[in-house]
This record gives structure tokens, C-alpha cells and sequence, in this order.
């Protein structure tokens, strides 16, 4: 039970920081060809 609960929960972190990386690349702070924050 305890294993499923610690799945469930790497998955949400992994959907948060997937929808994080999109608004950012959305809102130029990252260079999507590099993949990294931009420096400007």
C-alpha cells in the first residue's frame, strides 16, 4: 500500500514539473533547443 502511495505521488510531482517546464518554455525562460534557462 505504502509503495502505491509513494508511486502516485512521484507521478503528480512529475505532471507538476513537466506543466512548470511548458509554462516556462512558453514564457521564453527557457531556450527550448538548449533546454536550459537563458541567461538574459
Amino acid at each position: 500500500m505504502e509503495y502505491l502511495d509513494i508511486k502516485n505521488r512521484i507521478e503528480r510531482i512529475s505532471k507538476e514539473i513537466t506543466e512548470l517546464r511548458k509554462r516556462l518554455i512558453l514564457e521564453g525562460v527557457i531556450d527550448k533547443e538548449k533546454n536550459e534557462i537563458s541567461s538574459s
